[in-house]
């Protein structure tokens, strides 16, 4: 599958529903990845955006949140595959769970590759914002999250338990590496 024609784009009017239907094939904390409620409909999906816009800002956060960017995934200019979230620092939980990076490809286009090149892409985007080392955390059982991790130079800090119990690790990844070589 060509990666060429993927790219960021920042959540717009434009692209809204076709976002809010990809919200829909994801559940609610599916593998970890905190998508919008069930209860949130096509017709609330525009403020929606608007909360994502001032979280990238850090407009009216809670105290237990920290400024994120949002990206939307998409293929040709058109089609919306995947959504990628990178928090710009860290606090004390998000160095438990959660970590820098958060990201989500459609169900029906997994095991593509696609993973592997959104977390590419949001650690370049990482290192805009002058991120030297990103965290990312995925459930001991979830090798499709591991091996994407992995082929982006994730490195095993260690692995641990969540609050609600369940088994994590977290990888960092350096960015100060010229280039990871992930997409040709």
């Amino acid at each position: 599958m060509p990666m060429q024609n993927l790219k960021l784009i920042k959540p717009t009017e434009y692209f809204a529903n076709a976002a809010y239907e990809m919200m829909l094939e994801i559940s609610s904390y599916e593998n970890g990845f905190q998508g919008f409620t069930k209860e949130t409909t096509s017709e609330d999906f525009p403020a929606y955006i608007d909360q994502l816009i001032e979280m990238e800002q850090g407009h009216n956060l809670p105290d237990h949140l920290v400024p994120m960017t949002t990206f939307w995934l998409i293929r040709n200019e058109s089609e919306l595959i995947g959504i990628g979230r990178l928090r710009h620092r860290l606090n004390d939980r998000l160095r438990e769970h959660g970590g820098h990076i958060g990201c989500m490809i459609r169900p029906h286009l997994r095991s593509k590759g696609l993973g592997t090149a959104l977390v590419s892409m949001l650690c370049d985007e990482a290192a805009k914002l002058e991120i030297d080392r990103v965290l990312l955390t995925c459930l001991t059982t979830n090798i499709a999250s591991k091996k994407i991790i992995e082929k982006n130079g994730g490195k095993l800090e260690r692995e641990g338990v969540e609050e609600g119990g369940r088994a994590i690790c977290l990888y960092w990844i350096d960015l100060g590496e010229e280039d990871l070589g992930i997409i040709p």
